[in-house]
Formats: C-alpha cells, structure tokens, sequence
C-alpha cells in the first residue's frame, strides 16, 4: 500500500536542518553510533515522557524513515522496546514500514508541528507497508512539541547550551548564504554542468566511432 501526502507550510530553522544532517551523516560513518543513538533515545524519554510511552504500547513494528535528500536513511522500532538506528543509503535496512520525504518535512511530522489529519492527503510525503504504524507513531508525537535538533545535540554537551537568540541568528545567516548560493552561484554552475555535460556526450560518441 502506498499514499502521498503533503504538509502544512511551516518554518523549520535553517540551522535545526543542519545540525541534524550533520550528526547523523557522522554518525553513519563510526563504530559505536548504536550507543549514542540509544543515548539520544533516552534523553527523548527524560524530556518527553509521554510521546515515548504511547510509543512503547504500540505493536512493535520497525519503520524506516526516508529523508530523500539526504545520505542518510534511519529506522525507528515502536513497540515495548523502542530503537532508533541510522544507516548509508549504501547499506538500506530491512522494515516493516516506510516514510519518505524532504528531511524538513520529516522533522516537521516528528516535531508535532503538522496537523496529523491533513497529511493523509499530502503531496510531500509518501508512506508504504504498515500504515497504522505509521499513523500510530504520529500520533504519539502529536502535540508533544519536540525539538528534535535539541534532542539530538543534547549529548554534545556546552555546545547544545545555544541559545535560542543565537541560534536564531545563525538561522538567519545560514537562510542568507542559502540565498545567496540560490542568486548567484547556481546561475555561474549550471550553464556550466551544461557545457561539460555536452563535452562527456561528444567524447562519447568519439570513443564509439573509433571502437567500431
């Protein structure tokens, strides 16, 4: 069973994104990523005891969570004893369920900031397998107002204590070179990639004429 779904617009902080992208691309490449993972998972428990108790009374299922574009994918097991784990797109786990979509949006859903009800008929997100896993996971996140990206820093130490101005501010930053790297740089890059394209397809076509 598949269904797409989009989301309700919502400001998700430049650097929340980074942050989250950046620890867990890390995290795919060292040894005990399992353990900090699990150190995460407890501190979502201590800050959020409620979410993480609905979770553990569902049946237990393993979803996999899809940010498409990042190179990263994750699973989360719901049930009694709850798991999360992060992987390599080289090495794609197993589940029973799966949740795809822009990391932005993910977040969004897992934060509670999205109306549950509406996603059913989004665009953004696409579901497959076991749905009511799915729909039982959100729902236990719904209204709990998870910062993901503080949760997930809190094993960091003095460099989780940001601020909430600063952070703010290098949001703002961040949006400002994103900004910039939209009006300038990719105008530069793409005519470009364009013309390199072109030359690969020529050479190409010279490499065949003289292998015939």
């Amino acid at each position: 069973m598949k269904e797409k779904r989009a989301h309700q617009s919502h400001s998700i902080n430049p650097l929340e994104l980074l942050i989250v992208s950046h620890i867990l691309c890390i995290l795919t490449k060292i040894n005990y990523r399992n353990f900090i993972l699990d150190h995460i998972l407890s501190i979502m428990q201590t800050r959020h005891p409620g979410a993480l108790t609905k979770i553990m009374e569902l049946d237990s299922c393993k979803i996999l969570i899809d940010p498409i574009d990042v190179p990263f994918l994750l699973t989360f097991t719901v049930g009694s004893r709850p798991e999360l784990r992060v992987f390599s797109r080289k090495t794609p786990p197993t589940a029973s369920a799966a949740i795809r979509g822009r990391l932005s949006v993910l977040l969004e859903l897992f934060e509670g900031r999205i109306d549950g009800d509406s996603l059913f008929f989004a665009r953004d997100l696409a579901i497959e397998g076991d749905t009511a896993a799915i729909v039982g996971l959100r729902n236990a996140m719904d209204g709990e107002a998870i910062d993901i990206a503080t949760v997930i820093t809190a094993f960091l130490g003095p460099i989780s204590h940001l601020s909430p101005l600063a952070r703010q501010i290098l949001g703002q930053v961040n949006q400002q070179i994103a900004d910039l790297h939209e009006l300038f740089f990719q105008p530069l890059v793409q005519p470009m990639v364009k013309k390199i394209n072109e030359i690969e397809k020529r050479i190409t076509k010279l490499e065949r004429s003289f292998t015939k």
